[in-house]
């Protein structure tokens, strides 16, 4: 089983997406088998930004004139981004097409969320470099009801034919039970899978829990073992930095996040891994 409808999206403003991130997606895509049934979708954005309201200010300074200048500029970028796409696939022998998405300034998180609905997945790329990434990851994890795979902009993950080796975050809840389902292709083409759950770090997580999942697994033919690391003070974010760093490929974890007043709230893990993720990190919510 493949992931057959990837959704790539291709920032263009304010920061261009770096062709690093380009070639490790690519990397990615081939794991989740666009070179095979699949299919990827490289959405470059291409933003419009609207000529000023104020008539006074656009006399004075211009303004509309610098706005025609910079949508302009906004729709070579767009173009430039789609052709290196297009070559980077090429190379990898990828099923793919490009396609120039307009999209109002400030509106490309939701534009994406809902092209991600009608997607098997979406890959975004996180790093210094990109300023909207983060926000438009957590917009999608959250808003489109379909996985998120982030990684670092600046990573390789190399050109294996898949993620050998992957673990499984697990705290029993609703959104680590949607990422072990959603991630299932992937972890059946695993040659090693760790049930990790961290305990001591809340109540909910406890020592023999991830039992259920190495039985559910084993009758979707997976063998996988259990790690049980203890806390021990430190933040969720850490532990499972310092474990995966050493042990996997590819982490497999729900996303958690609740809405407070007028602010979205993320869970300490998932804040941790859209800050900056040390690798591939698969994410359902």
């Amino acid at each position: 089983m493949t992931y057959r409808d990837i959704l790539l999206p291709l920032f263009t403003y304010p920061d261009t997406l770096p062709e690093a991130a380009m070639r490790t997606a690519a990397s990615i895509a081939a794991r989740l088998g666009a070179a095979a049934e699949g299919e990827v979708t490289a959405m470059a954005l291409e933003v419009r930004i609207k000529p000023a309201r104020n008539r006074l200010a656009n006399l004075l300074a211009g303004i509309d004139e610098l706005v025609r200048q910079e949508n302009a500029a906004n729709v070579q970028r767009a173009l430039t981004a789609g052709l290196l796409w297009k070559e980077i696939a090429s190379e990898r022998a990828l099923n793919s097409r490009s396609v120039v998405q307009p999209v109002e300034l400030y509106c490309e998180a939701g534009v994406l969320a809902e092209a991600a609905r009608t997607r098997d997945i979406c890959l975004i790329s996180v790093g210094p470099r990109v300023e909207i990434d983060r926000s438009v990851a957590e917009s999608v994890l959250f808003g489109s009801g379909r996985p998120v795979l982030v990684f670092p902009e600046d990573g390789d993950v190399g050109q294996a034919a898949t993620f050998e080796r992957v673990v499984v975050a697990w705290d029993g809840s609703r959104s680590a039970s949607r990422a072990l389902a959603d991630a299932l292709p992937l972890l059946k083409q695993a040659t090693e899978v760790r049930i990790l759950t961290v305990v001591n770090e809340k109540a909910s997580a406890t020592a023999g829990m991830g039992e259920g999942v190495v039985r559910h697994l084993a009758r979707h033919g997976v063998k996988a073992g259990i790690d049980e690391v203890a806390a021990a003070g430190r933040s969720i974010g850490t532990v499972l930095e310092t474990h995966v760093t050493a042990n996997a490929d590819l982490l497999v974890m729900g996303g958690f996040g609740h809405s407070r007043a007028r602010d979205f709230l993320l869970g300490g893990a998932t804040q941790s891994v859209l800050h900056q993720p040390r690798g591939p990190v698969f994410l359902s919510h």
